[in-house]
């Protein structure tokens, strides 16, 4: 079988249609629409898998970034967590909140 001949598996099934007369004026106009190329296939593969390792190698590249944004981002929350409350409880404010410095009357600005 020849490149791009087309086979058909069941002979039978296949309607063929006998025409008397050529029509050149159809048979041209395809002709002038009609473009063949030669085209290097190996080479195309080539430049597409070497595009899609390029473009796997940048979203690896963003994916590791914003892994590490994140991980940042994360150890300055904890951070902030840990030490949020390291100045509330020097000495003198556990002085001033403490009961036995307060005056005895304080119970009286509530009634």
């Amino acid at each position: 079988m020849a490149v791009g001949q087309v086979g058909f598996k069941k002979d039978k099934q296949v309607k063929k249609v006998h025409v008397e007369t050529r029509v050149n004026a159809i048979i041209n106009r395809l002709n002038k629409t009609k473009t063949e190329s030669f085209p290097d296939l190996q080479k195309e593969r080539a430049d597409y898998d070497k595009e899609q390792a390029r473009t796997e190698v940048e979203r690896r590249q963003q994916r590791l970034k914003k892994e590490a944004k994140l991980a940042r981002e994360r150890k300055e929350l904890a951070h902030q967590k840990k030490h949020a409350y390291d100045s509330m409880f020097d000495e003198e404010q556990v002085r001033h909140s403490s009961n036995q410095f307060r005056p005895d009357d304080w119970e009286d600005d509530f009634m």
